[in-house]
């Protein structure tokens, strides 16, 4: 019941004061702030790792900023790196005839002349080029490191070259050419280790060639 004097008040308000009983002081509800929370900077965590596992990281696994090593070996003036790969090329070439005519009784389809037979004798010759040539490799005056990144080129050179010859003929004469073009380029040069191997392994394959060509007519 109402009172005298006094207007009966909605507990929802009046739709056209435009608020409710919270607005009716005129104040505003604060809005939430969520506090920072100290020592979760994930950035600056992240980096302080970092920095730490720097400082802990042994000397020799870091290296000098800016700074590439490129290993090169001087053969200049130096015969052997020339001649001799293709020497042994030719000695293995006739070796490797002389073997298959001595030591095997070659089957039908083999037999020398024909493609077959004579694709045997030439994979013979370079069986036994790789075997002795990587023997005699350990001479070279060289770290064995050095020598293992020479061998590294000079084999596929040699294994790739004599399977290709199989298919086309005339393949040897690319090697000539090739080889005698790197001769007059890198041979006065410092050269890498790989780029060694891949002049050397051209010189012995040339030598298997021609040394199984002059062999074929001459024995």
């Amino acid at each position: 019941m109402e009172e005298p004097g006094h207007d009966a008040v909605s507990p929802f308000g009046d739709a056209s004061d435009g608020g409710g009983p919270a607005d009716a002081s005129g104040a505003k509800p604060a809005p939430i702030v969520l506090g920072e929370t100290a020592g979760l900077g994930v950035g600056a965590g992240q980096q302080t790792l970092a920095q730490q596992a720097q400082a802990n990281m042994p000397l020799e696994m870091a290296p000098a900023a800016g700074t590439m090593v490129v290993e090169r070996i001087d053969v200049s003036g130096k015969w052997w790196p020339m001649a001799a790969p293709a020497i042994l090329g030719a000695v293995c070439a006739v070796a490797g005839i002389n073997l298959w005519n001595a030591l095997l009784d070659p089957p039908a389809g083999m037999e020398e002349g024909t493609l077959a037979g004579d694709g045997a004798r030439l994979l013979l010759g370079a069986f036994l080029l790789l075997n002795i040539g990587a023997v005699l490799a350990q001479l070279m005056p060289f770290p064995a490191h050095v020598r293992n990144r020479v061998l590294k080129t000079a084999v596929p050179t040699v294994v790739i070259g004599s399977i290709l010859q199989l298919g086309i003929l005339c393949c040897m004469f690319l090697y000539l050419i090739c080889w005698v073009g790197t001769s007059a380029l890198w041979g006065e040069q410092k050269m890498e280790p790989e780029r060694l191997g891949v002049w050397m392994g051209l010189g012995a394959l040339v030598g298997l060639l021609f040394g199984y060509v002059s062999a074929y007519f001459v024995l």
